[in-house]
């Protein structure tokens, strides 16, 4: 078995609606597991997720959390996730979800180098790139 690299996101209480929008955006198979669940946590915060897990039908995968003082999780800056794709519907898909409630950082243009390139800020704050590649067309 190869090493499987998965970005995981930290959100405060929005993980279950962002994994939802990434689900809506990427397709593909979500399951997420409550602090409550494991018992890790009772009460206030019991149903913030612990973990959730999307496999996305183009076969990469997004893990994400919610922050959780209370049970030893603070919250995390997140970093920045990229996309890199051929052109066609799928990544063009891809870009127009992701800007949906969120904001175009950089616009999805030509590019120096010949691929085609933008930055969006999606509705939850995550920074994404998307690349297609002039040589994929």
């Amino acid at each position: 078995m190869g090493v499987l690299f998965s970005p995981c996101l930290s959100f405060d209480g929005t993980c279950r609606e962002a994994m939802e929008f990434y689900r809506d955006t990427f397709g593909g198979s979500l399951e997420f597991a409550t602090f409550g669940q494991y018992g890790a946590v009772h009460g206030e915060g019991a149903e913030r997720v612990l973990h959730s897990h999307l496999i996305t039908c183009s076969g990469f995968v997004l893990t994400a959390v919610d922050s959780l003082e209370s049970a030893g999780r603070p919250a995390r800056p997140n970093g920045q996730l990229s996309l890199t794709g051929p052109r066609g519907e799928e990544m063009s898909g891809y870009l127009e979800r992701l800007c949906d409630g969120g904001q175009i950082v950089e616009p999805f243009r030509s590019q120096p180098w010949g691929d085609e390139f933008g930055t969006v800020v999606d509705r939850y704050g995550v920074v994404w790139t998307i690349n297609v590649g002039a040589n994929d067309a």
